[in-house]
Order: C-alpha cells, then sequence, then structure tokens
C-alpha cells in the first residue's frame, strides 16, 4: 500500500463539494494567474481560535463567495463569510469523537441544494449528513473510509471510499462507479483514490493518487481511461506527484493539485502535458509557494484558491485574463446541482 504523507488518511494516535464551482465567466486558455498568493485565511500557526486553521484539507467556495473548509485536525468545517476575519463552526468543532455533533479527522464534503453538508468522515469510518443550521449529524454510511464526496445535479452522492475498497461509490443505491477491484494500476483499479469530480455526463474524474495519475470512467463504464499522468511519479510535466484533487470545465480541461510537486497543473484536453499555473516552486511558506496542498477551488471570476495544508492556511492566486480574446462562447457548467451559462 501507498504511503501516504499528505492530508493523513492514515490517523494519529489520540486520547480521547459539491461539484467544485468553475467561474461564470470561464478561463480562457491563454489565462494566467499570480505566482504569488496571497494568504486570505489562516496563516497565523496551526490552533484552534476561529481565525486559525489545522491542517485545512478541502475547501468549496459558494455563489455568495462563502468559503467553506475543512478543518481536519481541528476536527470541524468552518464557514468564512466575504470580509470577515474569523469563520464560523457549521460541522464539528466539538472535539474528536463518534458522537452525532463530533467529527473526528473530517475530510472531503460537499454541500447540496438545500444547504446540508455530506462530510467524510474518516476517523469514525463513516459518511455524516449536517443538515443546514442543524448542530449534529446524521450516519449516511457505514465502514468507509472516505476521503471525496461529491454531489450531481440530481442529488446522487458519490464517494471515494479510499484505503479499503480503492473504489468510488454511490449513495443512496451504493453502486460502484470506479474502481473496486483492489488494489492496483490496470485500467480497472484505483489505488488510494483522493478527491473526484463528476461532469454533466456523469463521467467520474478520479484523482488516484497512488498511481500519479487522474483517470476517467465514463458512466456505465467498467473500465476507466488515463486522462492525465500515468508515467510514474516525477515532476516532469508530463507526470503527476500523488494527485490529490482535479476539476474539470464543460471544454474538458483539468486543474490538477499534485502534493508531492507543490504545484497545480492544467491539462488541456487530449494533452499529454501539463502546465504549472501555481507553485512548482519547492515546499514552502513564501507567497508563491504551496506546501502538501489538498484540495482547490475556483470563485466566479476564475480565482483560484488553495488549501495549503502544512502551512495552515487558504491562499488566494488572482486570475489575469488580460491576455484573453474578445471573442466570447457561451458554455454551460454543472455546478452544484444546477447549470449556469458562462460565457468567455
Amino acid at each position: 500500500m501507498t504511503t501516504r504523507e499528505i492530508c493523513p488518511l492514515v490517523l494519529p494516535t489520540t486520547t480521547g463539494a459539491t461539484t467544485p464551482m468553475i467561474p461564470d465567466d470561464g478561463i480562457c486558455a491563454s489565462a494566467k494567474w499570480n505566482p504569488n498568493g496571497t494568504t486570505v485565511i489562516g496563516g497565523k500557526g496551526s490552533g484552534s481560535a476561529l481565525d486559525q486553521l489545522y491542517f485545512p484539507s478541502h475547501i468549496i467556495v459558494d455563489r455568495d463567495s462563502n468559503v467553506y473548509i475543512t478543518d481536519s485536525f481541528n476536527h470541524r468545517i468552518v464557514k468564512w463569510a466575504p470580509g470577515t476575519s474569523s469563520g464560523q463552526v457549521v460541522a464539528g468543532g466539538n472535539g474528536p469523537g463518534n458522537g452525532t455533533h463530533q467529527l473526528a479527522y473530517p475530510e472531503g464534503f460537499a454541500i447540496d441544494k438545500n444547504g446540508s453538508l455530506f462530510i467524510c468522515d474518516p476517523g469514525n469510518r463513516r459518511v455524516q449528513r449536517w443538515y443546514n443550521n442543524d448542530d449534529h449529524g446524521t450516519t449516511i454510511m457505514f465502514d468507509t473510509h472516505c476521503w471525496g464526496i461529491v454531489i450531481d445535479d440530481e442529488g446522487l452522492v458519490y464517494i471515494s471510499d479510499s484505503v479499503d475498497y480503492h473504489r468510488v461509490i454511490t449513495w443512496p443505491d451504493g453502486r460502484t462507479v470506479a474502481g473496486g477491484n483492489g488494489e492496483g494500476n490496470a485500467l480497472n483499479q484505483l489505488s488510494n483514490p483522493y478527491l473526484i469530480f463528476v461532469d454533466h455526463n456523469r463521467s467520474v474524474f478520479v484523482a488516484d493518487g497512488g498511481n500519479h495519475r487522474v483517470m476517467k470512467w465514463s458512466a456505465g463504464a467498467t473500465e476507466g481511461l488515463i486522462v492525465a499522468g500515468g508515467n510514474g511519479a516525477g515532476h516532469e510535466l508530463n507526470q503527476l506527484g500523488e494527485p490529490s484533487s482535479v476539476i474539470v470545465d464543460r471544454m474538458g480541461t483539468l486543474y490538477i493539485g499534485e502534493a508531492f510537486n507543490a504545484r497545480i497543473t492544467r491539462w488541456f484536453k487530449g494533452s499529454k502535458e501539463g502546465i504549472v499555473i501555481v507553485g512548482g516552486r519547492g515546499e514552502g511558506n513564501h507567497a508563491d509557494q504551496i506546501t502538501k496542498q489538498c484540495d482547490m477551488a475556483f470563485d466566479r471570476d476564475g480565482n483560484l484558491w488553495v488549501a495549503d495544508y502544512f502551512n495552515h492556511r487558504i491562499q488566494f492566486f488572482a486570475i489575469d485574463k488580460s491576455s484573453c480574446k474578445s471573442r466570447k462562447y457561451t458554455v454551460p457548467f454543472l455546478i452544484n446541482e444546477s447549470i449556469i451559462i458562462v460565457t468567455f
């Protein structure tokens, strides 16, 4: 089994979604991002104060620019409203434990159209649903080392069941839609799948971390297609280093977070190599560095938000679209169970 150093699923000994946002105006092929990020949340060292984070692993930016974060080692999900200097606990935050009001090292989460949270709670080997504004959760799935979770436009929940089963399954029907044939590198297998993305055709894209590749499983397929990486772990542009997250737009462009390479790469549809858009300057805490990042999100304008795991912060990388052509294209995107029209 692959040793995991990022966003650890091998939990420490203790004593005690959602489909990601694609920007409304799209991202043209020549768009760039400021290589120097701005710390917008956290960055004050690890801690449990509401202006701190302790290993932030997953992030969602909603339509109203609210930022939701898995604050993993604080065992909580926090919400940061625009312009605020501290977060609000929306799930957990009552120490690690298996009570209905608790979480234990939570990881991926998704938000449905009613505002309910679906949370991977791997420390308790369960998936929890927290209804909007509720103070406790309900278990919807047991015996799973859930890592990533998304919801499609029909409300079907997709879960990456990572360590034990190496598969992606759906709830409530319990179908395996990717992997499930043991850990391995064959096209019908996965190895420690991290985060996932589901497109408008119900194709499932998997950050297949242990195999250093991103896989696409079309609806009903019995094996996947390698769409990025698959050339072993490495720093070359045709390689990936422990991919942890993936976002796909309707034009088929992939955005991939590579934890071991401390970078985010952009792979155009059909390309055999990626382009570094953020990071790639080694691990560290400078403005142009990220360290073992786990997840990323776009806001409505195409700015990139990164959960900078080991630096206990959220980094904001502003987009520069000045080089984009003035010609406009209209493309629909699937965002959190609804279709919006995007012009770019």
